[in-house]
């Protein structure tokens, strides 16, 4: 387990409304409460990491004996002057769990777009202002890194385009293409 994206998670929550109960919990029992680690009933009832938690703050290395194909990559291919991307995360080359890429890969696509902000005049910390696109990227990354099999044997990808975004994961879509599709899809 990655003790710092625990640690980052929990106060991630610690700074939204209705969490505050959990300051007061070790992070064992931070771990039980939200499900990350869990009884084995089936077999000897001890307490034992869960998939989701593996794959959400475990170490690369783990998460890759486990699933075996885990890589979640993010390309910036905003340059189409040059013949490849001009930057690139990779979850194996930075030892990255979905934790530890969703924080890195949010805060480099909100550097893509303009986003307003204003200072706080007590503090003298940024306060940003979310946008239509801050919310849609945020969205798109969120759903690509939870509707996605990861058992699968191919990686989840960002490309960061010129005009446009792409989310890419391995697995099927839960509802069939023409009920998903709206007017404004097609």
């Amino acid at each position: 387990m990655d003790y710092e994206s625990i640690i980052g998670y929990k106060n991630d929550l610690l700074n939204r409304n209705g969490y505050e109960s959990y300051s007061s919990l070790d992070i064992n029992e931070f771990l039980k409460r939200i499900r990350v680690l869990s009884k084995d009933y089936e077999n000897d009832g001890k307490w034992g990491i869960t998939a989701g938690g593996l794959l959400f703050f475990g170490k690369n290395n783990a998460i890759i004996h486990a699933f075996p194909h885990f890589q979640l990559d993010y390309y910036d291919k905003s340059h189409p002057e040059k013949d490849r991307w001009t930057d690139r995360i990779s979850s194996i080359e930075s030892d990255l769990n979905i934790y530890t890429f969703f924080k890195t890969v949010e805060q480099k696509l909100y550097s893509t777009i303009e986003n307003p902000f204003t200072i706080d005049k007590e503090s003298a910390q940024r306060i940003d202002h979310k946008t239509p696109m801050t919310i849609a990227l945020r969205e798109g990354l969120i759903n690509m890194l939870m509707h996605t099999d990861y058992f699968g044997d191919l990686p989840l990808i960002v490309n960061n385009y010129l005009n446009y975004y792409e989310f890419a994961n391995p697995g099927k879509m839960k509802v069939p293409p023409q009920i998903f599709s709206t007017p404004m899809t097609q």
